[in-house]
């Protein structure tokens, strides 16, 4: 049981289910409207080493001049130059990184909560039906999805230290915290026990915490 674990959370697609136009009704699956919402956490055994070796193949990339004039490495452009992100990274890019994760094998270990926005839709729809009131809070879906992602059985330790890539100008660093709160009472609800650990949670930004550039 290790004392401490380190984990970085990020996510994937969007949680949005509406056009911003009053009455436009369902758009999920439409062109910029992802099928899924999916949230992923990476648990790190050395943050340190993790962010250490990913800097260091980053600024090699940049020095080599097999890039040289490649739009996302160039310093002006908040892209590859500045942190890997699948999305703005080309696909030579992107396999290095993927090998180095490969390399690291054991030290990493991956988990992830996937809500399908059909489903989503649906259920939002028949609630506005009995509701006309009601209204859609993106943020109810990721919180939800934080509260299922660490009140599952993994690994158990004496301090769990979280870093959440941040959504918006936002922090949103209480709801978070109540999610996990939420994540410990299922915990102790499905599992018969309580972890007894103590939460360390801090939102932060790929470029600054290094290991979140691991998780995307």
């Amino acid at each position: 049981m290790p004392d401490a674990i380190h984990s970085y959370v990020d996510e994937a697609g969007d949680p949005t289910l509406f056009g911003r136009k009053r009455g436009s009704g369902v758009i999920v699956g439409n062109d910029g409207c992802s099928n899924f919402f999916i949230l992923g956490k990476l648990e790190v055994d050395n943050p340190e080493v993790l962010a250490t070796k990913l800097t260091a193949l980053r600024l090699g990339l940049l020095a080599d001049s097999y890039f040289a004039g490649v739009e996302s490495f160039k310093p002006e452009r908040p892209k590859t130059a500045h942190g890997f992100h699948a999305n703005n990274d080309l696909p030579e890019v992107r396999y290095l990184v993927f090998k180095l994760l490969r390399e690291l094998g054991g030290t990493l270990r991956f988990h992830a909560v996937v809500a399908d926005k059909i489903v989503l839709a649906k259920r939002e729809t028949e609630r506005r039906l009995h509701d006309p009131k009601a209204r859609y809070d993106e943020n109810t879906v990721y919180d939800g999805l934080i509260r299922d992602l660490y009140g599952k059985f993994h690994r158990i330790a004496d301090s769990y230290h979280v870093w959440v890539a941040r959504r918006g100008k936002s922090d949103r660093n209480k709801a978070l915290k109540e999610a996990l709160e939420h994540a410990e009472r299922d915990f102790e609800r499905k599992f018969g026990f309580g972890r007894d650990a103590t939460w360390h949670i801090q939102v932060s930004d790929p470029n600054t915490t290094v290991c979140l550039q691991a998780t995307d």
